[in-house]
Formats: structure tokens, sequence, C-alpha cells
């Protein structure tokens, strides 16, 4: 059998990892502020895949212009322009 001694004993609300005061103090309906909360996480996770796609898009860009550019660096005969960088083999 178990014996419960003293109050703290009892697992609180304060201990659950979900549970959020603000809902009881502001009287904000608890379903609807928990379907607002992940909607919100749906739609930054969103919006995070977005930024992570354009971001590659950028650097795709980016090493694009960086290989013409170095392909523009080299003369006719191969050699390297002053002031240019030439192109590394693997690019």
């Amino acid at each position: 059998m178990l014996m419960l001694r003293t109050s703290a004993q009892i697992r609180g609300a304060r201990t659950l990892k979900g549970f959020r005061s603000c809902a009881a103090s502001t009287g904000v309906p608890g379903q609807r502020a928990e379907a607002r909360r992940v909607v919100q996480a749906e739609a930054s996770l969103a919006n995070s895949e977005l930024r992570r796609r354009w971001l590659a898009r950028q650097w795709e860009a980016h090493a694009a212009r960086i290989h013409e550019s170095r392909f523009a660096a080299v003369g006719e005969r191969g050699r390297v322009r002053h002031g240019a960088t030439p192109m590394a083999e693997g690019d």
C-alpha cells in the first residue's frame, strides 16, 4: 500500500512539462490556446524550411557566380590574368 505523508509527494501542475499557468490567470480556454500554439509551431517549422531552401539556392547561385568568374579569369592559352585566381581542379 502506498502512503503519502505530505502534499509535497503529490505531483502538482507545476511539475508537469506541458502545464502553463497563463491560461488560468488570463481566462483563455486551454484547448484554443493549445491549438493556437500547435498552429504557430507548424507555421514556424514551415518558415524555417522555406528559409533553409532559400539559403541553399543562394549558396548554389553564389557557387555558380564564383565558377563563372574563374572561367573568365583564364586567358586564351590557359594563362591566368593579373590578379585573378585559377580554377582549381574538381571545381
